[in-house]
């Protein structure tokens, strides 16, 4: 058959299987429209990297029913080195996968270990042994898991010793017809030395390593303290102490050494001649791996472990064979220099300067003059992709834009109207954007890698160009994910295509072959070549992949027969394609931004300050939800590291994105409601206009697993501002309203109604004002108990404002009832305040020594009378004693404060009952219209009766509901002030507080103090100047009786009998001047005196008298103001007792 005969069979057989594919895909669509339970893959525009696949393909689940033997059926001796070769590289590829995964899982159970000890640091190491302790039982807990991974490491280190073993046997054979070509399988076992060096930097790197000589320290302590027997027999911990000094191997960092010196003995088995042969074959694998990385530029070069594999076989070539080529170091040497930034694994960064020193110095000291400072390497490496890094990020997205378009272009057509020229394009787009994704994940991991190795801190560019590239990476996972249902179907019919050109390529070779004289060679060769016909005519899986590339090694067949480039482009493509999604899901991933999270933050602070493209900003997101899903999948979301990771990343978004765009909101809203009093108009060509629209519409943002809705939060902020603004200013509601109305219309956001009344005008001051102000209220205010009123006691104003019943009831109309538990809670606080004023007071020595002196004087007087008054001299005496203590600043004395102090717990008292009559009032007023409470009303049940419609009866139930919480609020007997006794009782009547028992004592001082204070400032309402004027201050007698209450006092105070003694004493002055005035009436006349001196002694005495008797009249005045003024007391601190009976 021709070519163009094989074409058009090829083509009609790929229309029949795409016929076939599309009536079973109508099925499927049926099925799905029926059960709706599998959404489709483009119902919304959510971007959720999550989603697993509708539909695939995947090849490399390797579950085919053939097993090696099937497919490797021949009668040739070459059948038994296949499928050795073979054997080996598949365990090798089952090794790989499983270092891969456990490698990852090690790093997150590592990390763990350091969160743990960066809560200690962040608590200041306060308990730093307990912190240990939970090191030392995470390292238990892991302890199984690093068991495996020695495991693990034994069965790389056998399994690479094998296949050099078996290299080296096959290359010492006398009589073998093939010259085996082992490019594959020094493949394999590079990537088997790639992992084996990433568990040694990993290992000796690790926080395990920094406390593993604590763990061992602290089982052997374990072991000879004796304190194991509960939890486990002596026979196990000797096993685990055994365990232990096994692992040390680990944590040496000697790993890959230990693999290099397990080779050594393989040397006398294989012979000069096999290791000569070996040592060509190394030579050549070495040459061809330098000529591939050398195709690409330092700048586009996409795989870093092509690097560090190769270095690791070029260690292991030097120790096992010991004849690596000059030049090849030198291009190898030249490529480490060129090539910075290298990450192996996640955080851990890999030097091949001083890993090449480590294990092969002999071989790189004759070019030592040719290595340089690994430090200056770096800062001219981050120095020169520094420079390029913002046109490298321009070139990357108009490259991206035009990729994306041809793939959706590519992609829209059917995927069984394809023709080849077609599959050969979207072949080609597809790998295109796994080596864009390789390349944009390289110089990320490169570049942060850098910065972090040098300390050096990251511009803004720099950083918004590494977000960008960010941002590129997942939306390739993104657009893949997004058409990955019409992938799985293309890539079928792609694949298949390209193994016909496989067996195309196989069959000129089988001819070229034929051709040729036949002998003993060929006959080899082709049934070689019919092994990997037979294995390209099956699905390509790895094993038959693999097995291909071993069969045509096995022929060794020069260029001219097989084009070697033609071959290995295929080979690489169908490798590629085939295992295409876990390619994508690697190359995209960005779990190693964990170790970076100071990316987000700063990328987020300039995403709202900025303006920044806010969809962008999605894929950074999720881009560090790749974490959180790979602990998902390695099982460790109990580790404390998952919640902390969690939370940082959710605080992280509602600090930089969430709060501030509320707040731009916001300002942006008052603007525009108030832009009628900005003096210039702003002009929308020159500043722009803020349109949030797109950011408050954006998708739900994933955050490992739950779902962050930004309208969401912006609503419940507005409404949450609305309502709590509005009600500590209702004038300015209709603000508020037009702010409300303006989101709804601009911004399509939907704030709640707050549903609040307006102010009345008798409102007065509001009482949430008065709550959150109360220290400032009681200070300026005077209570009049009787009347319940308070007084403002000086003004700026003309007037002076007044709190009444009246005035409380309307702002509790406004508020509701709810405050006035507040209310009492915000008094609580207050007063604790100034209860600890008051016992410092009573606690200073000077009045400490005072009290006892007069308790001592009491009780002397008390024995010695049955009916003993307390004195008015030793109570003007202590006032006199307090005030040579000192005056403060604005000239008070000591028991001046101390009267404020007593002064303003009465005035907060004394608030809380005007809240509670403001409360009764309220509801007596609500109730007036309402029908008796003893009424039983069912309106529910007639409205039934009558068959009146639902919403008729949902009122009738509302408006019972209303009417029972109305009676409810009516007959509220709480009493405040019993709970407030209740509970500083504890406080004041501990016997701990000795120091307050003796406050009885200072009472009569203290009345005395209030007295004078009171006449004082009565005696300004008269005059000019009436600035400290007051009518009343009813503050002290309750805040006395409240005090005296909680101190269990009231009767040790009126065993005083202290107004009784200011009535005898006012008595016994009033007394006084009445006898003095009758000894001026019976004053003798002056008699024998001359006329004219009797007129002038006359005059005189007259004059004297009168004199006398206006002093005397000012004098009972005085007396009966001070009597007035504790007889008021007294009435008052009766009643106010009456409140705490």
């Amino acid at each position: 058959m021709d070519q163009t005969a094989i074409i058009s069979s090829a083509e009609e057989q790929l229309k029949n299987f795409g016929t076939f594919l599309d009536n079973h895909d109508e099925k499927l669509q049926k099925l799905n429209q029926k059960t709706l339970q599998v959404p489709s893959a483009k119902a919304a525009p959510t971007i959720n990297s999550s989603t697993p696949a509708l539909v695939e393909v995947n090849y490399s689940a390797n579950q085919e029913q053939l097993n090696l033997l099937r497919i490797l059926e021949s009668d040739r001796v070459l059948n038994k080195t296949l499928l050795t070769f073979a054997h080996l590289c598949a365990e090798v590829d089952a090794l790989v996968c499983k270092s891969q995964r456990m490698q990852t899982k090690f790093l997150y159970i590592d990390e763990n270990l350091c969160v743990l000890l960066a809560d200690d640091n962040d608590n200041g190491g306060g308990d730093a042994a307990k912190q240990t302790n939970e090191i030392l039982l995470q390292m238990s807990n892991s302890m199984q898991f690093v068991c495996d991974i020695q495991f693990l490491l034994q069965r790389c280190i056998v399994l690479g010793n094998n296949l050099l073993n078996q290299c080296g046997a096959y290359c010492a054979l006398e009589d073998k017809t093939l010259e085996f070509r082992f490019v594959d399988v020094f493949d394999c076992l590079a990537d088997l030395l790639l992992q084996i060096l990433i568990f040694n930097e990993i290992l000796v790197g690790s926080y395990f390593c920094r406390f593993w000589r604590t763990y061992k320290k602290t089982v052997e302590a374990v072991c000879q303290n004796g304190n194991y027997v509960e939890f486990c027999t002596a026979g196990e911990l000797i096993g685990l102490r055994n365990c232990l000094e096994e692992f040390d191997f680990l944590f040496s960092g000697a790993i890959f050494q230990n693999f290099l010196d397990s080779t050594f003995a393989l040397k006398d088995k294989i012979g000069p001649k096999g290791i000569g042969q070996l040592t060509n074959q190394c030579n050549d694998y070495m040459k061809q791996c330098l000529a591939t990385i050398n195709k690409s530029d330092v700048n586009e070069f996409s795989d870093h472990r092509l690097l560090v594999r190769l270095n690791a076989f070029c260690v292991t070539f030097h120790d096992f064979c010991g004849q690596v080529e000059t030049k090849h170091v030198k291009q190898l040497l030249d490529l480490n220099q060129k090539h910075q930034g290298i990450m192996l694994i996640g955080n851990v960064a890999w030097q091949p300067t001083s890993f090449l020193r480590r294990h092969a110095a002999t071989l790189i000291k004759p070019h030592e003059r040719l290595l340089q400072d690994i430090k200056r390497l770096h800062q001219h490496y981050l120095q020169t992709r520094v420079q390029t890094l913002p046109r490298d990020c321009r070139n990357y997205c108009s490259q991206m834009l035009l990729w994306t378009l041809n793939v959706r272009k590519a992609l829209s057509i059917g995927p069984f109207e394809l023709t080849v020229q077609q599959f050969k394009e979207l072949a080609g787009l597809l790998l295109l954007g796994l080596r864009f994704a390789s390349q944009i994940s390289c110089l990320i991991k490169g570049l942060v890698n850098t910065h972090v190795t040098l300390q050096s801190p990251m511009s803004k560019v720099t950083l918004q160009c590494i977000c960008k590239l960010i941002e590129l990476l997942k939306s390739i996972q993104q657009l893949f994910q997004d058409y990955m249902d019409v992938i799985a179907k293309v890539m079928q019919c792609v694949l298949q295509y390209l193994q016909y050109k496989v067996l195309h390529l196989l069959n000129i070779c089988k001819k070229r072959i034929t051709a040729a004289k036949m002998h003993n060679r060929n006959v080899d060769a082709l049934a070689a070549l019919r092994i990997a016909e037979k294995c390209m005519t099956g699905p390509p899986t790895r094993t038959r992949t693999l097995l291909t590339k071993l069969a045509v090694n096995a022929t060794n067949l020069n260029n001219r027969t097989l084009p070697q480039d033609q071959w290995e482009l295929l080979m690489s493509r169908v490798t590629i394609l085939a295992d295409f999604q876990t390619n994508m899901h690697d190359l995209c991933s960005t779990t190693f931004i964990y170790w970076h999270q100071s990316v987000l933050t700063a990328y987020l602070k300039q995403v709202v300050e900025r303006k920044l493209d806010f969809n962008s900003f999605q894929y950074i997101v999720h881009a560090f939800n790749d974490c959180g899903k790979t602990l998902t999948d390695l099982n460790l979301n109990q580790l404390k590291l998952s919640k902390c990771l969690e939370r940082s990343t959710y605080d992280n978004l509602r600090s930089e994105i969430v709060s501030k765009l509320c707040a731009q909101i916001e300002l942006f809203l008052r603007l525009e409601v108030h832009s009628s009093l900005q003096l210039e108009k702003m002009s929308p060509f020159e500043n722009g206009i803020d349109d949030y629209r797109d950011l408050i519409n954006v998708c739900p943002i994933e955050l490992n697993g739950n779902y962050v809705i930004l309208k969401d939060h912006i609503e419940n902020y507005l409404s949450a501002m609305f309502y709590n603004l509005t009600t500590i200013s209702l004038h300015d509601w209709k603000t508020y309203e037009e702010m409300r109305h303006l989101a709804n219309t601009r911004l399509m956001l939907k704030p709640v109604e707050d549903y609040l009344p307006n102010q009345t005008l008798e409102q007065g001051i509001d009482i949430l004002e008065i709550m959150r102000k109360i220290h400032i209220f009681v200070s300026k205010y005077v209570y009049n108990m009787n009347s319940q009123i308070f007084v403002e006691q000086r003004s700026g104003n003309k007037h002076l404002d007044s709190i009444g019943i009246r005035h409380v009831a309307n702002s509790l109309r406004t508020h509701g009832t709810g405050v006035i538990n507040t209310t009492v809670n915000f008094t609580y606080q207050f007063l604790r305040q100034k209860f600890y004023t008051f016992s410092q007071f009573l606690y200073d020595e000077q009045i400490k020594s005072r009290l006892m002196k007069e308790l001592r004087a009491y009780a002397e007087h008390k024995q010695a009378k049955s009916y003993p008054l307390y004195a008015y001299e030793r109570a003007d005496a202590f006032n006199k004693d307090v005030r040579k203590l000192g005056l403060s600043n604005d000239g008070q004395t000591y028991m001046d404060l101390f009267r404020k102090v007593i002064t303003h717990v009465g005035n907060a008292m004394g608030y809380i009952r005007l809240v509670r009559s403001g409360s009764i009032h309220a509801n007596y007023s609500a109730s007036l219209f309402l029908p008796k409470f003893d009424e039983n009303l069912q309106f529910v049940t007639a409205c039934r009766e009558q068959n009146l419609h639902d919403v008729t009866v949902t009122a009738a139930e509302n408006f019972e509901v209303n009417i029972s919480n109305l009676v409810k609020s009516f007959s509220d007997s709480t009493d405040y002030f019993k709970l407030l006794v209740e509970a500083f009782q504890p406080f004041f009547r501990n016997p701990h507080n000795m120091h307050l028992k003796n406050f009885f004592l200072i009472v009569p001082a203290l009345s005395l103090n209030y007295v004078e204070h009171m006449l004082s400032v009565k005696e300004k309402i008269n005059k000019k100047d009436r600035q400290e004027a007051v009518l009343f201050d009813d503050g002290f007698a309750v805040g006395l009786a409240y005090i005296l209450k909680l101190l269990n006092q009231m009767d040790d105070f009126q065993a005083l009998h202290w107004f009784a003694t200011v009535r005898e004493r006012f008595n016994a002055e009033r007394r006084k001047i009445q006898e003095m005035l009758q000894d001026i009436k019976k004053l003798p006349n002056s008699k024998g005196a001359t006329k004219s001196n009797k007129k002038a002694a006359l005059a005189t005495q007259n004059d004297e008298t009168e004199k006398l008797q206006q002093t005397l009249a000012l004098t009972e005045r005085r007396i009966n103001a001070h009597q007035m003024e504790y007889n008021l007391l007294y009435c008052n601190l009766c009643s106010a007792k009456i409140f705490f009976q």
